[in-house]
């Protein structure tokens, strides 16, 4: 399984692009990441479970994947969150309820989706 990580003293990257995952959970991405990127995967569901634990993640890559739905609450946890790229998921149609600490959220791209919410 390709994977790259760039760290320096102050950020963590995590890549997790073009690797067929069908779930973010198939791997175990560092805990201590700042910014993971998962696109260009074959993931259809976001659920909870997938971000528990990720307290310094600010920045999360879910763009070109096959997402159909995202559970309720699982984006939460994320305190340090700045962005979500959800492009080009076209099967996504509902976002749920979005915790008020989420600043930018990028879905452009994806289907009647306005661009901020």
């Amino acid at each position: 399984m390709r994977r790259m990580d760039y760290s320096t003293s102050s950020s963590k990257f995590s890549n997790y692009s073009y690797l067929n995952l069908s779930s973010i959970s198939e791997v175990q991405a560092p805990k201590a990441a700042r910014a993971l990127d998962f696109s260009h995967n074959v993931t259809e569901k976001i659920i909870r479970k997938d971000f528990e634990g990720f307290g310094a993640l600010q920045v999360l890559d879910i763009s070109y994947n096959q997402i159909q739905e995202i559970e309720s609450g699982a984006f939460e946890n994320l305190f340090n969150h700045i962005s979500v790229n959800l492009s080009f998921n076209n099967q996504l149609h509902e976002i749920p309820y979005l915790a008020p600490h989420l600043k930018f959220f990028q879905i452009h791209e994806t289907s009647d989706f306005p661009q901020h919410l």
